[in-house]
């Protein structure tokens, strides 16, 4: 990860901590960029009826 992060320290730990646990440690961390003013509802519901047949 890179030193230049403009997360806390405690969120990288965090995020750090969560992947390792999902992905049981197969996983290595290149790089945690934050996404500015995202908006993750309209993602959410983008990923989830892109998911689903129209009828």
């Amino acid at each position: 990860m890179s030193n230049e992060s403009t997360l806390p320290p405690h969120l990288l730990a965090i995020i750090t901590a969560a992947i390792h646990a999902a992905y049981a440690g197969r996983l290595r961390i290149v790089a945690v960029i934050p996404v500015p003013d995202a908006d993750w509802a309209r993602e959410g519901r983008r990923d989830i009826f892109s998911s689903h047949r129209l009828r």
